[in-house]
Formats: structure tokens, sequence, C-alpha cells
């Protein structure tokens, strides 16, 4: 089983580049944490407010190890809307 992390961020207007500059130790650290297949935070291409969430995680415990451990940043400070889902997929 995998666990698939995906959606989209809006931000306040004029904030994707600092959200972005900002996500990075996020992405270093779940890169090398134990279980993390993949995991992404990319400027949407048509969208500018916009960020692309993709996460792939080899099991839950991964998942929530990371998120109990992760940076913990003001991001929500820049963030107007969240559309993100949860996804188990199996074999």
């Amino acid at each position: 089983m995998a666990i698939i992390v995906a959606g989209r961020i809006y931000l306040q207007s004029g904030q994707r580049a600092t959200f972005l500059t900002r996500s990075m130790d996020a992405i270093k650290q779940a890169r090398v944490t134990e279980g993390c297949t993949d995991f992404a935070v990319s400027a949407d291409p048509l969208e500018e407010n916009r960020v692309n969430i993709f996460e792939q995680w080899s099991d839950r415990t991964s998942l929530a190890t990371f998120r109990n451990t992760g940076p913990d940043d003001d991001m929500f400070s820049l963030i107007e809307s969240i559309d993100i889902n949860e996804y188990e997929v199996g074999p």
C-alpha cells in the first residue's frame, strides 16, 4: 500500500514565491525521511497564486512521523485556502 497526498493551495496575492522558498526545508526533510517516495511543492503554470502539492509515502506511519517532526514554519499566514486529499493505493 502507498499513501498519496495531493492537491492545491491558494495563497494570498503575491505570496507564491515566498511560500515556495519557505517550503524548501520541508521538501528536503521529507525526501530524506524513511518511507517518503516523493515530495513536491510546485508553482502552478496557469494560476498565479496556486501551488500544487504531491507526496507519496510507503505507509501511513512514515507520513505521520514526518507530520509530527517536520519543520514548523508559519506558512498558514500566507494561505487563503487548501484543497488537499489523502489516498490509499493498494496492490
